[in-house]
């Protein structure tokens, strides 16, 4: 069993209630029963260190996924991909063995404050 990190950057361009039904569509394509959501984390719109084809801010959320099956995960990212609105995509997989979700947490509350 594996715990998948999925990134995304969504264009600035989107207001915030844009932006969190983005969100809802893309975990309702992804828990189709058999993902399980753990955790989801919008940290808002976000300077880029880089500008991406003519962008220099992003609205950037994180979702943590929990399967058996990594397939499933792998071909909605591929989905996301073709979609103009999201900038980038990044998926990471953790084993369960070694993941932590309290560790995750304090993690990501670190990187929202010094935002």
């Amino acid at each position: 069993m594996y715990i998948y990190e999925a990134t995304f950057l969504v264009t600035s361009s989107l207001s915030d209630s844009e932006v969190s039904s983005l969100i809802n569509t893309t975990v309702k394509s992804l828990c189709d029963g058999k993902v399980e959501l753990i955790l989801k984390e919008y940290y808002g719109l976000v300077d880029l260190a880089y500008v991406i084809g003519k962008v220099n801010k992003a609205h950037v959320f994180v979702l943590f996924l929990k399967t058996d099956s990594n397939s499933c995960v792998q071909d909605c990212m591929q989905k996301t991909k073709y979609n103009k609105i999201i900038i980038r995509t990044m998926l990471l997989r953790h084993d369960i063995k070694d993941f932590d979700i309290s560790k995750v947490n304090t993690k990501l509350q670190l990187v929202a404050d010094v935002e």
